[in-house]
């Protein structure tokens, strides 16, 4: 193997070694997605309103998937439609760039003036 590297020119060893990575970045990219992967991020919010898909926290749009865990002010477990809005929440959220960030966790900590506890938001849809 030595002989052979020794009398092949090392502009076509980079040459192959260089196409060789071009192609399993063009076959694997899945692998270099998830090292560009964000951290989730936890914050207070004020959520406004419930939306299709989603939660309203400061004009924006949180997609809420079926993975979302959503707690109530007791630590019960909740879906979507039983929420109440507006209330104080703690948000577990991964970035996102060019869309709705994803809600990993939404922990509700108080219900503000107008939020029925029922989760309704007084409006029909």
């Amino acid at each position: 193997m030595a002989n052979f590297c020794a009398r092949v020119p090392k502009n076509s060893l980079f040459c192959c070694l260089f196409c060789f990575g071009i192609l399993f970045v063009a076959r694997h990219p899945p692998f270099l997605a998830q090292s560009a992967t964000a951290a989730p991020v936890s914050k207070q919010v004020i959520i406004q309103d419930k939306v299709p898909g989603g939660v309203l926290v400061q004009g924006q749009v949180y997609q809420v998937t079926a993975a979302t865990l959503i707690l109530d002010i007791l630590g019960k477990q909740i879906d979507l439609c039983d929420l109440p809005v507006p209330c104080e929440a703690v948000i577990e959220y991964l970035p996102a760039h060019g869309t709705a960030p994803e809600c990993l966790l939404i922990e509700t900590q108080k219900l503000l003036m107008g939020a029925d506890p029922d989760g309704e938001t007084g409006r029909r849809e």
